[in-house]
């Protein structure tokens, strides 16, 4: 067997990266999201059941049940080995972003793309946390693989494999949960030339077994202990967050919130000197609403059941600024991430030396670093949205998962709610389409031949 020896150093770079930007944090106590995770995989041991706090729990199962299967393999609350897996699944993320490149582009995609993915400093700082971004990166990355193997193979094997993993991918993460519509929808023009709409109708049924066994399972327990059928109960609890942003900032000063969205709110409270930099994360309102409904004796699925109908009912009586609150979840959602921070990997870019933060570094020192950072961000989505306009030009049927994925992930987090660490599991799809605009780009302006057979 031939060793790709390319490969070999691109896992080796993988795990330098792993070990470098991870080191100091493998022992650290959960903290925040972390915490509530660790509570409910401990009580699940325990024998307590999906619970937080004696109150069922509100999030999707699958990194629960992630982490306390680490914790019978390994002991409980040992934090490290959740990490070190945490940090196998990135190096294999890797692994198989240079299958997908190789397979379906060439080999200097793959070199590219999985080289860029394994020296970018937010996946091993986010397997040094316990949340849940690494594991639904690797599930969004292994189910598009295997959505290609289907487009140029059309095994049966590979249509349950697809459906078990976009099951999982749903427990993992509840937004997912609408995903399987658009996947069956494009069945049918991806397969239009090469089977007949019968077959396609068949091999789509094959597809939605698994994942209605894996998915209907969890919604039928949930419905016999709770009285829900969402894989999450959280959807209320965010909706009605981000409705109340409607007062906190369409109300008082969009424009000042946009900027600093898009450029940073250092620069925005310079035009503003009142704005409140901290509105756009307030969550008083909420809090205040839930401790409210708490008293009155609500369990954590009436609470959120009641909060989703008060924001549907803000929200559908002004949409249009419900509108601009998913600009900025969108501008937030797609903001460059911070390689330093407590806890580690701070994705609160939006703040960076806002509120007289860092009053040791020069005005124009921050200037040039704020612009720096995200010019080099907004240049390399440029490059990746050039990149998948001349691919869908040039294949459609091998753009068609990547952006169906990119785009159901930001319209989703911007509709509901969207920071810069959510879109986390879709930077993979985003380095493997700045390659590929970044190939063209070079071909265009050095006249070369470096990007061929797409």
């Amino acid at each position: 067997m031939k060793i790709d020896k390319f490969l070999v150093l691109i896992i080796s770079l993988a795990i330098l990266s792993s070990l470098f930007w991870s080191q100091g944090f493998f022992s650290l106590v959960p903290q925040s999201d972390g915490a509530y995770y660790n509570e409910v995989a401990n009580n699940l041991l325990d024998g307590e059941g999906f619970t937080y706090k004696k109150d069922r729990a509100i999030v999707a199962p699958g990194y629960i049940f992630f982490i306390a299967g680490n914790y019978l393999l390994f002991g409980q609350n040992n934090y490290v080995a959740v990490r070190v897996i945490q940090i196998i699944l990135f190096i294999l993320s890797v692994y198989l972003i240079y299958r997908i490149s190789l397979q379906l582009f060439n080999k200097k995609i793959a070199l590219l793309s999985s080289s860029l993915m394994s020296v970018f400093y937010v996946f091993p700082l986010s397997a040094s946390r316990f949340n849940r971004e690494i594991l639904v990166m690797f599930l969004s990355i292994l189910l598009l693989y295997f959505l290609y193997q289907i487009y140029l193979k059309i095994k049966i094997r590979d249509f349950l494999i697809t459906g078990l993993i976009l099951g999982l991918l749903v427990l993992t993460n509840g937004i997912t949960q609408l995903l399987f519509i658009p996947i069956v929808l494009l069945f049918f023009p991806v397969f239009k030339n090469k089977l007949p709409f019968k077959k396609t109708f068949l091999l789509v049924l094959i597809f939605l077994m698994p994942y209605l066994l894996v998915v209907g399972s969890w919604q039928l327990y949930i419905k016999s202990v709770s009285g829900s059928s969402s894989v999450t109960s959280r959807g209320g609890l965010l909706l009605y967050y981000k409705s109340n942003k409607i007062e906190t900032i369409v109300d008082k000063n969009y424009l000042g919130h946009f900027i600093g969205h898009t450029f940073g709110y250092y620069f925005s409270e310079k035009i503003y000197p009142e704005l409140d930099v901290g509105a756009y994360r307030e969550n008083q309102y909420t809090q205040d609403r839930m401790e409210q409904l708490e008293k009155e004796g609500k369990n954590s699925i009436e609470i959120n059941r009641i909060l989703q109908e008060e924001a549907k009912e803000k929200i559908l009586s002004q949409p249009h600024k419900y509108f601009l609150i998913t600009v900025l979840n969108f501008l937030y959602l797609n903001s460059p991430v911070k390689p330093h921070g407590s806890p580690p990997i701070n994705t609160d870019i939006l703040r960076m030396f806002a509120g007289g933060r860092h009053s040791e570094i020069p005005e124009f020192v921050k200037i040039i670093i704020l612009l720096v950072f995200r010019g080099a961000w907004y240049i390399f989505l440029i490059v990746l949205v050039y990149g998948l306009v001349k691919l869908f030009k040039c294949h459609w049927q091998k753009a068609i998962w990547l952006f169906l994925i990119i785009l159901y992930f930001n319209l989703f987090y911007s509709a509901i709610h969207g920071i810069a660490r959510y879109a986390l599991p879709i930077y993979p799809f985003y380095i493997v389409l700045f390659s590929i605009g970044l190939f063209y780009l070079l071909n265009k302006f050095f006249k070369t031949k470096l990007i061929n057979g797409l």
